[in-house]
């Protein structure tokens, strides 16, 4: 199984009162893909999430 992740990744950017606006123009989202794991929480860790990212949610790939 593999994990995604979505993220903004330049969320260190985004005012603390603004992070829970997690739809916004002003923010581009990204979905990270990690490696194959035997776990699920093996698959999210094998998703190497940028520094200063907010994660906004996880899906299941395969």
């Amino acid at each position: 199984m593999r994990a995604a992740a979505l993220i903004y990744p330049n969320a260190a950017t985004i005012a603390q009162d603004q992070r829970h606006l997690r739809k916004s123009d002003n923010f581009a989202s990204e979905l990270i893909e990690g490696a194959e794991a035997s776990t699920w929480e093996a698959a999210k860790i094998a998703c190497l999430i940028p520094a200063g990212a907010m994660i906004l949610g996880w899906q299941r790939i395969g």
